[in-house]
């Protein structure tokens, strides 16, 4: 069963998006650099109507509650929809979608079975794009493509290279900063000379890595380690890019991940979820001021932000108001350091919002939430900072608490979190609560135009399973939203988790 990579270019403004979604197979890319990765297309004739081919393939994954299987299953293909585009204001908006274009390759093996790619992140600067996602097609799940002519063409890069001893486990996350130098953040194991993929050793190190390229991504060296355990498990890396207010061209890189303390190998089960933060501000070669916002607690789906004039870093996570981060009320958090992420200077700041989860329980490994299709839902953040000093958080939650589907919501705070403005969801309010909308992301251009983009299943109200890409934008910080534009030209569904 085949799972690509693609490219969609849409002509409006330019913006960057870093994108990192789990199971995500497709990216879509706005003006080539507006970008976000979609779910499990499968190969073949898109206007089939026949179910396609089964499989019995799997694929093992490392998930943040042990190794669970994840397997393909047949899905139905769905016809073609001429795609609506939205109204939009003015020159800013979008006004014109392009064709998908693929932008990985992968290798045919002797059975015949083609392995997925999946959890894009993609970032851009100049005319480079960088697009880093799980590639399982060997040991090591860190694979990457890039473009030099802002997403025309793409080449397949491979894998990020392995340190000795060292197997990179995908889950990446892709920023550039401006200077051009790519960061791609991956997981990695320490096995020693046991080298056991995703094996259970007590020698075995879980690692936090962050790969360089000095060649506009065209390629990159082994990972620098971050942080490294052998009785903590970490999970959920994700980076961001912000100016150093010292002064210089150097910017500063900032790295969040979720500790899963007693998780690791040599541990003796877990006991606290915690979110760690730690900064570079040597371009990714030391890390440091290393600070965990919830001691003893339970949270998880971690973002730093950065504003890019002052560099006042946020960091925001999905935490709990009990300490339980499955069984309590979930929250979003919010953390803020004015001296861009110097040691003994972050504040909590006033929490975004309550998360209405979604209700679907599916037994895998552990009682997973899923969305329709047993998909697993999350109800992570995506934020970003605006030039103008105004700070947004988006996420997909119920409508109601436990719901069968997932809208999207939009905050702002114009005083560096003290206070959050509930503003209006960027999707169309037609398609409210019916269907499900989920897993957004966004970024603001320089000018502080926001664009966010989504999944969407409103083009099948009947079953809520095909989807598509949305986006819109706003130039009033979020107040209000043009019409929605589909971006995806074909629906298509996703594997069962």
């Amino acid at each position: 069963m085949l799972f690509d990579i693609w490219a969609l270019r849409v002509i409006g403004i330019k913006s960057v998006f870093s994108i990192i979604f789990s199971l995500v197979l497709v990216t879509v890319m706005l003006l080539s650099t507006f970008a976000m990765p979609v779910m499990g297309q499968e190969g073949g004739d898109p206007s089939a109507s026949g179910l396609c081919k089964s499989s019995d393939e799997f694929i093992e994954m490392l998930s943040s509650g042990g190794t669970m299987t994840y397997f393909e299953e047949c899905t139905n293909y769905f016809e073609s929809v001429p795609p609506p585009v939205g109204t939009g204001v003015g020159a800013q908006s979008i006004v014109a979608v392009g064709p998908n274009t693929r932008i990985n390759s992968d290798v045919i093996p002797a059975s015949g079975s083609r392995w997925t790619q999946s959890e894009v992140s993609i970032d851009s600067c100049d005319s480079s794009v960088v697009a880093g996602y799980n590639d399982s097609q060997g040991t090591n799940f860190s694979g990457f493509s890039q473009s030099q002519n802002d997403g025309s063409t793409w080449t397949d890069g491979g894998s990020i290279p392995n340190n000795p001893n060292e197997i990179n486990r995908g889950d990446p996350a892709v920023k550039a900063d401006s200077n051009c130098r790519f960061y791609y953040a991956t997981l990695v194991r320490n096995a020693g000379p046991n080298n056991i993929f995703f094996g259970i050793v007590n020698d075995d190190l879980d690692e936090i890595g962050v790969a360089i390229s000095n060649t506009n991504g065209v390629t990159f060296g082994g990972p620098v380690i971050v942080e490294s355990s052998n009785t903590d498990f970490l999970d959920k890396e994700y980076i961001g890019i912000g100016p150093n207010p010292a002064g210089g061209t150097q910017d500063i890189v900032h790295i969040t991940y979720t500790r899963f303390v007693g998780g690791g190998d040599a541990g003796g089960g877990t006991t606290a979820v915690e979110i760690v933060y730690e900064r570079s501000l040597d371009g990714g070669a030391t890390w440091v001021n290393q600070f965990t916002f919830n001691p003893g607690g339970s949270a998880q789906g971690s973002i730093p932000v950065a504003d890019p004039i002052t560099g006042t870093v946020y960091v925001f996570y999905k935490g709990s108001r009990d300490g339980d981060g499955n069984a309590g009320t979930n929250i979003m958090r919010c953390w803020v350091n004015t001296s861009a992420g110097a040691a003994g200077m972050w504040v909590s700041c006033t929490d975004v919002g309550v998360i209405n989860r979604i209700g679907n329980i599916v037994d895998c490994d552990v009682n997973r939430r899923t969305w329709n299709g047993n998909h697993r839902a999350t109800h992570f953040p995506t934020a970003a900072a605006s030039p103008n000093g105004d700070v947004y958080v988006s996420w997909n939650q119920s409508p109601v608490p436990s719901g069968g589907t997932t809208d999207i919501v939009f905050f702002s705070s114009s005083n560096g979190g003290t206070t959050w403005n509930a503003r209006p969801s960027p999707q169309d309010a037609a398609f409210n609560d019916n269907t499900d909308q989920f897993e957004p992301w966004m970024d603001v251009t320089p000018n502080g135009e926001i664009k966010i983009i989504w999944y969407d299943r409103r083009n099948d109200a009947s079953q809520n399973l095909a989807i598509d890409v949305f986006a819109t934008t706003s130039n009033d910080a979020g107040q209000t939203w043009d019409s929605n534009t589909r971006l995806t030209t074909n629906s298509f569904t996703m594997v069962t988790l």
